[in-house]
């Protein structure tokens, strides 16, 4: 009688394959989830950013809006005829709040605070502020200027 020899994979053979097949998949795993990490480092850089200039520019506007800008105590005070906006700097944050209500937090530090004030005025308004804010991404300079009308300066209240 004669025996049929099948022709199959040997169990040595089928062990180098699946070897192959596990180092492949382990260098896959490896770059996915490199080029993920990559990405979700990227995405958060973008919405720091995002925050960043969504700060700066409400800042900037309601900067320009506001009636009378003061700053006290590291506190700009920002009176428009229906609301005041406060932005608190501290050591470590900016703090934005209205009607004493803390709305928005910026962190960071503040570096450089320069405030420039009105001339010949007898009560201290604001006409400039500069800053950098020092976060973990770099150094965003804050520079904001303010040009009051004739007729934000004629109806000032008196002094505070």
């Amino acid at each position: 009688m004669m025996r049929t020899r099948y022709k199959a994979f040997t169990l040595l053979e089928m062990t180098i394959a699946m070897l192959i097949a596990a180092v492949c998949m382990g260098i896959a795993f490896y770059v996915l989830r490199t080029f993920t990490q990559m990405g979700e480092a990227q995405q958060r850089e973008k919405q720091t950013a995002f925050q960043l200039q969504l700060f700066q520019h409400r800042m900037q506007r309601e900067f320009m809006e506001a009636d009378e800008i003061r700053f006290i105590d590291n506190t700009l005070i920002l009176n428009q005829s229906n609301r005041q906006t406060q932005y608190i700097i501290l050591d470590s944050a900016l703090i934005r709040t209205q009607q004493d209500i803390a709305t928005d937090t910026l962190y960071g530090k503040p570096e450089h605070l320069t405030i420039a004030y009105m001339r010949d005025l007898p009560q201290e308004i604001v006409e400039a502020c500069q800053f950098e804010l020092q976060t973990g991404n770099g150094r965003y300079p804050f520079v904001f200027r303010k040009e009051y009308s004739a007729e934000n300066l004629i109806n000032l209240p008196a002094e505070q």
